[in-house]
Protein backbone atom coordinates (compact mmCIF):
# COMPACT_ATOMS: atom_id res chain seq x y z
CA UNK A 1 0.00 0.00 0.00
CA UNK A 2 0.90 3.35 -0.65
CA UNK A 3 0.15 4.58 2.93
CA UNK A 4 2.31 1.79 4.43
CA UNK A 5 5.24 3.13 2.30
CA UNK A 6 4.49 6.80 3.56
CA UNK A 7 4.38 5.10 7.10
CA UNK A 8 7.97 3.12 6.60
CA UNK A 9 9.73 6.13 4.59
CA UNK A 10 7.82 9.79 5.17
CA UNK A 11 7.34 9.34 8.93
CA UNK A 12 10.50 9.63 9.17
CA UNK A 13 10.79 12.80 7.53
CA UNK A 14 7.39 14.32 8.69
CA UNK A 15 7.40 13.38 12.66
CA UNK A 16 9.99 11.13 13.77
CA UNK A 17 9.66 7.26 14.14
CA UNK A 18 5.82 7.53 16.38
CA UNK A 19 4.30 11.00 15.21
CA UNK A 20 3.06 10.29 12.49
CA UNK A 21 -0.64 8.47 11.63
CA UNK A 22 -2.36 6.71 9.18
CA UNK A 23 -5.01 9.79 8.90
CA UNK A 24 -1.72 12.36 9.01
CA UNK A 25 -0.62 10.22 5.91
CA UNK A 26 -3.59 10.65 3.75
CA UNK A 27 -3.72 14.29 5.30
CA UNK A 28 -0.97 15.20 3.24
CA UNK A 29 -0.87 12.83 0.44
CA UNK A 30 -4.07 13.47 -1.29
CA UNK A 31 -4.80 12.28 -4.23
Amino acid sequence: DLIAEWIDSGAQIIGGCCGVSPKDIESINIP
